[in-house]
């Protein structure tokens, strides 16, 4: 199914996937933040969803969990 004439990528309802890095030398803390910012920048440009991945780091899922 692909895209007619009239249609263009505006009509088109983007999401953003966010693996939420924890960047080496970094902490959990400040990946959260920055996924918190990613967040409030990706409903500034009406992205429809934000998704966070699955980790199989326990610490970080609980954290993420609760921060929801």
């Amino acid at each position: 199914m692909g895209m007619s004439k009239g249609e263009n990528l505006q009509n088109i309802p983007f999401s953003v996937l966010d693996l939420v890095p924890v960047i080496q030398g970094s902490t959990h803390k400040v990946a959260i933040e920055n996924s918190l910012a990613l967040a409030h920048h990706a409903e500034k440009l009406d992205y429809k969803r934000f998704w966070i991945s699955e980790h199989h780091d326990a610490d970080l899922k609980t954290i993420l969990v609760k921060w929801k």
